[in-house]
Protein backbone atom coordinates (compact mmCIF):
# COMPACT_ATOMS: atom_id res chain seq x y z
CA UNK A 1 0.00 0.00 0.00
CA UNK A 2 3.13 2.35 0.72
CA UNK A 3 4.35 2.33 -2.69
CA UNK A 4 1.58 2.82 -4.46
CA UNK A 5 0.62 5.67 -2.19
CA UNK A 6 4.32 7.18 -2.47
CA UNK A 7 4.22 6.58 -5.91
CA UNK A 8 0.78 8.42 -6.59
CA UNK A 9 1.89 11.89 -4.65
CA UNK A 10 3.98 14.17 -6.54
CA UNK A 11 7.60 14.62 -4.64
CA UNK A 12 11.03 16.46 -6.08
CA UNK A 13 12.74 13.38 -5.21
CA UNK A 14 12.62 10.03 -6.12
CA UNK A 15 11.05 8.09 -2.98
CA UNK A 16 10.99 4.84 -4.36
CA UNK A 17 14.04 4.73 -6.55
CA UNK A 18 14.05 1.78 -8.94
CA UNK A 19 17.97 1.94 -8.13
CA UNK A 20 17.46 0.75 -4.58
CA UNK A 21 16.20 -3.02 -3.40
CA UNK A 22 12.31 -4.02 -3.11
CA UNK A 23 12.87 -4.34 0.98
CA UNK A 24 14.61 -0.44 0.70
CA UNK A 25 11.68 0.92 -1.38
CA UNK A 26 9.16 -0.67 0.97
CA UNK A 27 10.83 1.11 3.83
CA UNK A 28 11.71 4.29 2.57
CA UNK A 29 7.90 4.19 1.24
CA UNK A 30 6.57 3.49 5.26
CA UNK A 31 8.77 6.33 5.98
CA UNK A 32 7.71 9.01 3.66
CA UNK A 33 3.56 7.67 3.91
CA UNK A 34 3.75 8.40 8.08
CA UNK A 35 5.68 11.69 6.97
CA UNK A 36 2.85 12.60 4.48
CA UNK A 37 0.12 11.90 6.39
CA UNK A 38 1.47 14.25 8.92
CA UNK A 39 2.34 16.89 6.53
CA UNK A 40 -1.36 16.49 5.39
CA UNK A 41 -2.84 16.43 8.57
CA UNK A 42 -0.69 19.93 9.46
CA UNK A 43 -2.61 21.75 6.45
CA UNK A 44 -6.26 20.55 7.91
CA UNK A 45 -8.75 23.55 8.47
CA UNK A 46 -9.29 23.11 12.10
CA UNK A 47 -6.47 23.18 15.09
CA UNK A 48 -7.76 21.02 17.26
CA UNK A 49 -8.54 18.24 14.66
CA UNK A 50 -4.75 18.32 13.72
CA UNK A 51 -3.55 18.05 16.80
CA UNK A 52 -5.27 15.33 18.17
CA UNK A 53 -4.56 13.15 14.62
CA UNK A 54 0.03 14.35 15.37
CA UNK A 55 -0.82 12.55 19.05
CA UNK A 56 -1.78 9.68 17.13
CA UNK A 57 0.89 9.32 14.97
CA UNK A 58 3.44 10.11 17.45
CA UNK A 59 1.79 6.85 19.69
CA UNK A 60 1.80 4.91 16.38
CA UNK A 61 5.33 5.16 16.13
CA UNK A 62 5.86 4.49 20.03
CA UNK A 63 3.87 1.56 19.40
CA UNK A 64 1.73 2.63 22.07
CA UNK A 65 -1.54 1.66 19.89
CA UNK A 66 -2.40 -0.93 17.77
CA UNK A 67 -2.66 0.28 13.95
CA UNK A 68 -5.97 -0.92 13.65
CA UNK A 69 -5.95 -2.24 9.68
CA UNK A 70 -4.26 1.05 8.88
CA UNK A 71 -1.75 0.13 6.07
CA UNK A 72 0.68 3.46 7.00
CA UNK A 73 0.49 2.59 10.73
CA UNK A 74 1.20 -1.07 10.25
CA UNK A 75 3.79 -0.40 7.82
CA UNK A 76 5.82 1.96 9.89
CA UNK A 77 5.75 0.32 13.10
CA UNK A 78 7.12 -2.71 10.99
CA UNK A 79 9.48 -0.67 9.40
CA UNK A 80 10.63 0.92 12.72
CA UNK A 81 11.32 -2.68 14.47
CA UNK A 82 12.67 -4.51 11.18
CA UNK A 83 15.25 -1.80 11.02
CA UNK A 84 15.76 -1.10 14.69
CA UNK A 85 15.15 2.51 13.59
CA UNK A 86 14.74 5.33 16.78
CA UNK A 87 11.64 7.24 17.01
CA UNK A 88 13.15 10.46 17.96
CA UNK A 89 13.66 11.29 14.50
CA UNK A 90 9.81 10.83 14.17
CA UNK A 91 9.11 12.87 16.80
CA UNK A 92 11.04 15.73 15.60
CA UNK A 93 9.24 15.51 12.24
CA UNK A 94 5.76 15.80 14.12
CA UNK A 95 6.90 18.79 16.21
CA UNK A 96 7.49 20.45 12.71
CA UNK A 97 3.97 19.80 11.48
CA UNK A 98 2.68 20.46 15.13
CA UNK A 99 4.06 24.21 14.56
CA UNK A 100 2.87 24.50 11.59
CA UNK A 101 -0.59 23.31 12.80
CA UNK A 102 -0.57 26.03 15.47
CA UNK A 103 0.57 28.81 13.27
CA UNK A 104 -1.40 28.12 10.25
CA UNK A 105 -4.86 30.23 9.63
CA UNK A 106 -7.50 28.37 7.58
CA UNK A 107 -8.09 30.87 5.04
CA UNK A 108 -5.65 34.46 3.71
CA UNK A 109 -4.18 35.09 6.61
CA UNK A 110 -2.33 39.03 7.40
CA UNK A 111 -0.40 39.56 9.61
CA UNK A 112 1.34 36.49 8.72
CA UNK A 113 1.40 33.35 11.27
CA UNK A 114 4.44 31.99 10.75
CA UNK A 115 7.64 34.53 9.81
CA UNK A 116 11.36 33.52 10.33
CA UNK A 117 13.54 36.28 10.38
CA UNK A 118 16.91 34.65 10.07
CA UNK A 119 18.87 31.75 8.80
CA UNK A 120 19.14 30.85 12.08
CA UNK A 121 15.27 30.43 12.33
CA UNK A 122 14.93 28.66 9.39
CA UNK A 123 17.80 25.96 9.96
CA UNK A 124 15.88 25.08 13.66
CA UNK A 125 12.95 24.58 11.86
CA UNK A 126 14.33 21.93 9.35
CA UNK A 127 16.34 20.52 12.42
CA UNK A 128 12.58 19.23 12.48
CA UNK A 129 11.23 19.45 9.33
CA UNK A 130 13.13 18.14 7.14
CA UNK A 131 16.85 16.52 8.43
CA UNK A 132 15.47 13.63 10.37
CA UNK A 133 14.41 12.51 6.70
CA UNK A 134 17.73 12.13 5.99
CA UNK A 135 18.52 10.81 9.22
CA UNK A 136 15.73 7.86 8.58
CA UNK A 137 16.63 7.27 4.97
CA UNK A 138 20.78 6.70 6.20
CA UNK A 139 19.87 4.80 8.60
CA UNK A 140 17.75 2.45 6.40
CA UNK A 141 20.57 1.98 4.44
CA UNK A 142 23.13 1.37 7.22
CA UNK A 143 25.21 4.99 6.45
CA UNK A 144 24.49 7.03 9.43
CA UNK A 145 26.84 8.12 11.70
CA UNK A 146 27.73 10.98 13.62
CA UNK A 147 30.10 11.60 10.22
CA UNK A 148 27.86 12.15 7.40
CA UNK A 149 25.32 14.02 9.74
CA UNK A 150 26.51 17.45 8.70
CA UNK A 151 26.32 16.52 5.42
CA UNK A 152 22.91 15.04 5.36
CA UNK A 153 21.70 17.85 7.66
CA UNK A 154 22.92 19.80 4.36
CA UNK A 155 20.86 18.37 1.99
CA UNK A 156 18.11 18.03 3.26
CA UNK A 157 18.06 21.67 4.45
CA UNK A 158 18.61 22.81 0.81
CA UNK A 159 15.42 20.45 -0.60
CA UNK A 160 13.63 22.32 2.32
CA UNK A 161 14.01 25.72 1.60
CA UNK A 162 14.07 24.67 -2.22
CA UNK A 163 10.54 23.62 -1.36
CA UNK A 164 9.67 26.69 0.61
CA UNK A 165 10.73 28.42 -2.51
CA UNK A 166 8.72 26.08 -5.31
CA UNK A 167 5.48 26.22 -2.63
CA UNK A 168 5.49 30.08 -2.11
CA UNK A 169 1.88 30.77 -4.37
CA UNK A 170 0.72 28.15 -1.68
CA UNK A 171 2.18 29.14 1.43
CA UNK A 172 2.02 33.15 1.75
CA UNK A 173 -1.59 32.88 1.14
CA UNK A 174 -1.63 30.93 4.43
CA UNK A 175 0.65 33.21 6.35
CA UNK A 176 3.63 31.22 6.02
CA UNK A 177 6.64 33.00 5.31
CA UNK A 178 9.30 31.01 5.94
CA UNK A 179 11.90 33.18 3.59
CA UNK A 180 13.82 35.48 6.02
CA UNK A 181 13.36 39.03 4.33
CA UNK A 182 10.21 38.43 2.85
CA UNK A 183 7.97 41.47 2.63
CA UNK A 184 4.23 40.71 4.34
CA UNK A 185 2.98 41.52 1.02
CA UNK A 186 5.56 40.46 -1.22
CA UNK A 187 3.64 41.32 -4.84
CA UNK A 188 3.77 45.06 -3.46
CA UNK A 189 7.63 45.08 -2.46
CA UNK A 190 8.98 43.49 -5.87
CA UNK A 191 12.49 45.06 -5.04
CA UNK A 192 12.33 43.89 -1.28
CA UNK A 193 10.83 40.66 -2.69
CA UNK A 194 13.84 39.96 -5.16
CA UNK A 195 16.46 40.96 -2.63
CA UNK A 196 15.22 38.45 -0.39
CA UNK A 197 14.82 35.84 -3.35
CA UNK A 198 18.16 36.51 -4.23
CA UNK A 199 19.45 35.33 -0.78
CA UNK A 200 17.68 32.43 -0.51
CA UNK A 201 19.05 30.86 -3.42
CA UNK A 202 21.91 32.03 -2.91
CA UNK A 203 22.37 30.40 1.03
CA UNK A 204 20.53 27.36 -0.51
CA UNK A 205 23.26 26.76 -3.45
CA UNK A 206 25.93 27.08 -0.64
CA UNK A 207 24.16 24.51 1.10
CA UNK A 208 23.68 21.60 -1.94
CA UNK A 209 27.60 22.27 -2.19
CA UNK A 210 27.94 21.28 1.62
CA UNK A 211 26.15 18.07 0.76
CA UNK A 212 28.54 16.92 -2.21
CA UNK A 213 30.79 15.10 0.13
CA UNK A 214 27.72 13.04 1.06
CA UNK A 215 27.39 11.19 -2.36
CA UNK A 216 31.42 10.44 -2.40
CA UNK A 217 31.26 8.72 1.34
CA UNK A 218 28.04 6.26 1.31
CA UNK A 219 27.64 3.29 0.30
CA UNK A 220 26.82 1.44 -2.31
CA UNK A 221 27.20 2.91 -5.36
CA UNK A 222 23.85 2.61 -6.28
CA UNK A 223 22.69 5.05 -2.70
CA UNK A 224 25.67 7.23 -4.06
CA UNK A 225 23.43 7.80 -7.62
CA UNK A 226 19.80 7.82 -5.68
CA UNK A 227 21.60 11.07 -3.41
CA UNK A 228 23.16 12.55 -6.18
CA UNK A 229 19.56 12.19 -8.06
CA UNK A 230 17.93 13.70 -5.10
CA UNK A 231 20.16 16.77 -5.07
CA UNK A 232 20.42 17.52 -9.01
CA UNK A 233 16.66 17.32 -8.69
CA UNK A 234 16.11 19.59 -6.18
CA UNK A 235 18.99 22.46 -7.63
CA UNK A 236 17.09 22.07 -10.85
CA UNK A 237 13.76 23.34 -8.64
CA UNK A 238 15.97 25.99 -7.27
CA UNK A 239 17.13 27.53 -10.09
CA UNK A 240 13.50 27.71 -11.43
CA UNK A 241 12.45 29.69 -8.37
CA UNK A 242 11.89 33.39 -9.39
CA UNK A 243 9.07 36.18 -8.61
CA UNK A 244 6.85 34.36 -10.70
CA UNK A 245 6.85 31.53 -8.02
CA UNK A 246 4.58 33.99 -6.21
CA UNK A 247 1.65 33.40 -8.12
CA UNK A 248 2.57 29.91 -10.10
CA UNK A 249 4.27 26.64 -8.05
CA UNK A 250 7.54 25.52 -9.74
CA UNK A 251 7.14 22.39 -11.61
CA UNK A 252 9.51 19.70 -10.88
CA UNK A 253 12.20 18.35 -13.48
Amino acid sequence: WCLKFAKSHYENFPVVSVLLTKQEQRALAAVYAIARIGDDIADEPFTGDRLEALATLDAVVDNRIEPGGNPAYMAIQDTINKFRLPTDPFHRLFMAFRFDAENTASGTAQPPTIRFNTWEEVHQYCNSSANPVGELYLRIHGQWSDAVKPMSDALCTALQITNFLQDLSVDVPRGRLYIPGLPNNPLQDLVQTQRALDDAKNHTARLYTAARTLYQVVHPLRLRLTLRTIALGGRIILARCNISSLTKRVKHP
